[in-house]
């Protein structure tokens, strides 16, 4: 008896978008988007529970199911890594008076997706607080 492997389902996809985002004295803009011939990281499973700390991505339906969310780093806003000893690789934080924190989010173009939405703490530099929506853009904004 022979075993064969069966594919899933085609994704319903075949693009997605990088987009920049600029965290500075407590808003978050996005500051670049470019749409690329890519696939996603797959989506987390289970929903951010109500009071939850962090930050995450959701792209959400018309009628407000969420299709996709994925959790991100949080942004550090007082500090920078620099590697201590390049024999060893060793890294450590150094403080800084820097303002802004930026990075790049990799979200797929999902056919049914009206709205990004980005979550995470009213301040950057208490992390364990309790996430709000932090930004939330159109799709068709993104898509231009």
């Amino acid at each position: 008896m022979s075993s064969h492997h069966v594919a899933a389902p085609p994704v319903a996809y075949t693009h997605a978008f990088r987009v920049g985002l600029t965290f500075e004295d407590g808003k978050v803009t996005i500051s670049s988007v470019q749409r690329v011939a890519m696939r996603a990281p797959a989506s987390a499973e289970g929903l951010p529970a109500d009071g939850q700390s962090g930050v995450w991505v959701a792209l959400k339906a018309e009628d407000g199911k969420v299709l996709y969310h994925r959790a991100l780093r949080t942004p550090q806003l007082d500090s920078v890594e620099v590697f201590d000893d390049e024999k060893t690789g060793a890294i450590r934080r150094v403080p800084t008076t820097r303002r802004a924190a930026k990075m790049d989010v990799i979200l797929p173009d999902l056919p049914d997706a009206a709205e990004f939405e980005l979550y995470g703490p009213a301040n950057m530099r208490d992390a364990k607080s309790p996430s709000v929506r932090l930004l939330d853009e159109k799709m068709q904004g993104l898509r231009r």
